[in-house]
């Protein structure tokens, strides 16, 4: 690299090369191994000098298809806290449509200066809490203020701006009182961290009986069964289904300490369900 006519080039050069090779009007779509722009596996030198500009500028598209948060919540954690911040775009997709954006801190600040925000979904969201707490993160709906039009029979300014949720969410640092009050992930707190997620409380109870119900089976893979609660135990981790209508909502703990690990959320197909 050192030896070669590119390195010779002075670097605001070589960065402008590099925006115009990162910034396009394509998205990338989050597959394993393939993300990656062939410029950052290069050689260690341009890595260093591009991989932060390459998530800044990149757009990327996680399609769920109405399937569990999952991957893209491992995908994160392994990007880690900084490429986290730097994140231009993360679209989020379910089967239908587009569900939600996830910003880094700039691109952030830079759509807070337009007016393109629209859209209220962002459900799935939810299910990356954990992963992003983890990281010392977390998520920031960004919502619309309109300007308020005056009631001339009551005087002006009597109308108060209400804010519109927008399906854009900025990821942004956790602020050192956040970290305190984040609900921990052992037993003790689980029903606030549950409830924290958006669980209800009859579903936060279920999750307590599948914690609480018996063993049966050997080796790696046994059942814990209680009540209508179906629970996955494993040698390492621990899974909790529960079902509401044609959803099910899985808990991923720890299977030796008890840590939340992720949720996730999957639909029943008619057969299974028994509905036709």
């Amino acid at each position: 690299m050192d030896d070669s006519p590119f390195a010779r080039l002075s670097p605001e050069l070589r960065n402008a090369i590099y925006e115009a090779a990162f910034d396009t009007e394509f998205a990338i779509t989050l597959q394993d191994n393939a993300i990656q722009h062939g410029i950052t596996r290069t050689c260690r030198q341009l890595r260093r000098e591009t991989l932060h500009m390459y998530y800044s500028l990149a757009r990327f598209n996680a399609h769920l298809d109405d399937g569990p948060t999952t991957p893209l919540a491992r995908w994160l954690e392994v990007l880690g806290r900084n490429n986290c911040l730097l994140l231009r775009e993360v679209n989020v997709w379910d089967m239908h449509m587009l569900n939600a954006t996830l910003h880094g801190l700039e691109s952030t600040q830079k759509l807070l200066q337009s007016t393109t925000a629209e859209g209220k979904n962002g459900w799935y969201l939810k299910h990356l809490v954990v992963t992003l707490h983890h990281l010392g993160l977390e998520i920031r709906n960004l919502s619309l203020v309109n300007a308020p039009l005056d009631d001339p029979s009551e005087g002006a300014g009597s109308t108060t701006p209400k804010p519109e949720r927008t399906s854009h969410f900025a990821i942004v640092p956790m602020s050192d009182d956040d970290l305190v009050k984040a609900p921990a992930c052992r037993h003790p707190d689980m029903r606030d961290l549950l409830g924290h997620l958006g669980f209800q409380h009859d579903m936060i109870e279920e999750v307590f009986d599948g914690l609480e119900g018996t063993l049966v089976g050997r080796g790696d893979h046994r059942s814990l069964l209680s009540g209508g609660v179906t629970t996955l135990v494993q040698s390492e981790q621990r899974e909790i289904r529960i079902r509401r209508g044609r959803r099910d909502i899985f808990v991923q703990l720890d299977g030796h300490t008890g840590e939340l690990l992720s949720t996730r959320e999957a639909f029943v197909p008619h057969e299974e369900n028994g509905t036709m």
